[in-house]
């Protein structure tokens, strides 16, 4: 199986959303943004399928209430992924 992610970096983000540094970290903060995943010890990106989920809940006008449950299920599902490549890979 291929496993394919792509990566969008913060100035990447602040161009897709429009929104500022400060507003995108406090979204994180708040359960209402995707945080970054670590690619080296300086630099950090989101995953771009992540990112593009909670721009269309937030376009499709979803609660606060609601986007952070599906931020809290698109980590979740993070996990699933790296645990199921390990697996395979173990196989």
């Amino acid at each position: 199986m291929i496993y394919s992610i792509q990566i969008a970096r913060l100035s990447d983000v602040i161009f897709q959303t429009g929104l500022s540094k400060t507003t995108i970290w406090s979204r994180v903060r708040d359960g209402k943004f995707v945080p970054q995943i670590k690619l080296s010890g300086r630099a950090s990106g989101y995953i771009q399928s992540e990112v593009d989920a909670v721009l269309t809940a937030m376009a499709g006008g979803l609660s606060d209430d609601d986007i952070r449950t599906l931020v809290s299920k698109l980590i979740e599902l993070r996990k699933q992924n790296a645990n199921q490549l390990f697996t395979d890979l173990a196989a």
